[in-house]
């Protein structure tokens, strides 16, 4: 378990009282966490190309300013925009569960954590379910039907002091989140001294 994500300590921007009177969850949901298993501990981040940081991380028409190549920014926290709820029916048997039951896939958490959706419920779990899962498999009982899609937007501040919003696009096919240099041309730089 993650021990920095622990299910008391979730800060959620969307009403749990909205939530829960819903049949389903809907898009768009918004989580504050951090997608990484190692932490957000990568305080400083090196651009390495031109792009626009916005205003607010619901409004990507409203430019604060333009990192550019080389800027050395600050990571201040991020927002989770989980833009398509993912949608995985049970199909075996799992202790809690039952066979046909639907399961909303919403936040990735780190080490294979996720929060669900099931039945009016947000759960806390490691993820169980898999595109094409195996029946003698002891670790996938759902299979998923609609992919998550899932924007993490991060808010950076320039050497100049000004502030803006980052969406980093999750390009993990089906599990897990992939939010790194490759997909953004951005490089955290380690500050915890290792």
């Amino acid at each position: 378990m993650n021990p920095q994500r622990m299910p008391q300590e979730r800060c959620r921007r969307t009403s749990m009282i909205t939530l829960l009177s819903q049949s389903r969850p809907t898009a768009p949901y918004i989580d504050k966490v951090c997608p990484y298993e190692f932490g957000c501990d990568f305080k400083k981040w090196v651009a390495l190309t031109r792009k626009p940081l916005f205003l607010t991380d619901t409004d990507s028409n409203s430019i604060a300013y333009w990192m550019m190549p080389g800027d050395s920014l600050t990571f201040n926290y991020g927002n989770m925009h989980i833009d398509q709820i993912g949608v995985a029916i049970i199909i075996y048997p799992k202790e809690g569960y039952t066979v046909g039951d639907t399961i909303y896939p919403l936040s990735y958490n780190g080490e294979g954590y996720y929060d669900i959706w099931y039945k009016g419920n947000i759960q806390y779990v490691q993820g169980f379910w898999d595109e094409d899962p195996q029946p003698d498999s002891p670790f996938y009982s759902a299979r998923l039907v609609v992919p998550q899609r899932m924007t993490w937007w991060v808010l950076l501040t320039n050497d100049k002091g000004q502030k803006g919003w980052l969406p980093l696009i999750n390009n993990c096919p089906t599990d897990g989140a992939c939010f790194g240099e490759n997909i953004i041309n951005m490089i955290p730089v380690d500050t915890r001294g290792f």
